[in-house]
């Protein structure tokens, strides 16, 4: 019988590495408690979803900023909402994001 000897030789290998940061977001905050302070939804491979409520005095609005995976802001925009509503969920599927509004009724 023929044997097989396998032989292994291990290195052991010291690496370093740094991770480069090519760019960063900021926005202001109007107040860093409650509803209004920013949410993130991430959107897979097309990015993040940067939400917020914003109050106003007839109705409130969220505040949303879409960032592509390079941290450039892609959309901006907003959508009105009653001020009796609340952000209960949001979710991102197949390239739509949606957001559940609950009333505080």
């Amino acid at each position: 019988m023929w044997t097989k000897t396998i032989f292994a030789v291990l290195f052991a290998v010291q690496v370093q590495a740094q991770l480069l940061q090519t760019d960063r977001y900021e926005m202001l905050l109007y107040s860093q408690q409650g509803d209004d302070a920013p949410k993130v939804t991430v959107l897979d491979q097309e990015g993040v979803l940067i939400y917020r409520r914003a109050y106003a005095k007839v109705s409130d609005r969220i505040e949303i900023t879409k960032l592509d995976t390079t941290l450039n802001t892609n959309w901006r925009g907003y959508i009105n909402i009653e001020k009796a509503s609340r952000i209960s969920l949001v979710k991102s599927y197949e390239n739509n994001t949606y957001f559940l509004l609950r009333s505080a009724l």
